[in-house]
């Protein structure tokens, strides 16, 4: 779920830790999910990767606490298409002050076309990753620019 690229126009000389809720895990048979887990992990190793943070801690210890919230993921009912919608919320604050220094709401949609994957959950699967893996991407990309 970690984006190939995200744009990062500077480092900020901080620590952050990643929060995120409202996310749900994929049943064994049922239909794919985005985890709270597997996203804060892809929203850490993104922000790691592009180094937009001069460090990302596991604890609750950083100077800014990046809260994301899985508000939505639309996913079809029938085979026709695979088209998926990812909706979050995302908020930075500064965790000495308390102070919300940043906050979004980020939409993507992403379609698996008919021949990434010959089944109709493969497909689902390929568009939910790619929905999540382009509002990392957006996220991250917008956090960079911000003069903290």
């Amino acid at each position: 779920m970690i984006p190939e690229t995200a744009v990062k126009e500077k480092t900020h000389p901080y620590s952050v830790n990643v929060e995120v809720t409202g996310g749900r895990a994929t049943e064994p048979t049922g239909t794919p999910q985005i985890s709270n887990e597997n996203f804060s992990e892809a929203v850490t190793e993104t922000l790691s990767k592009t180094r937009t943070f001069a460090k990302v801690k596991s604890d609750r210890s950083g100077n800014y606490e990046l809260g994301v919230i899985i508000f939505d993921v639309q996913q079809p009912s029938s085979e026709a298409s695979a088209t998926v919608t990812v909706e979050t919320g995302w908020t930075l604050t500064n965790r000495l002050s308390g102070d919300i220094v940043w906050q979004k709401a980020l939409r993507s949609t992403y379609t698996a076309s008919s021949d990434s994957d010959v089944t109709f959950i493969g497909r689902l699967k390929k568009a939910t990753e790619g929905a999540a893996k382009d509002t990392i991407k957006q996220g991250v990309t917008e956090i960079s620019r911000l003069d903290l």
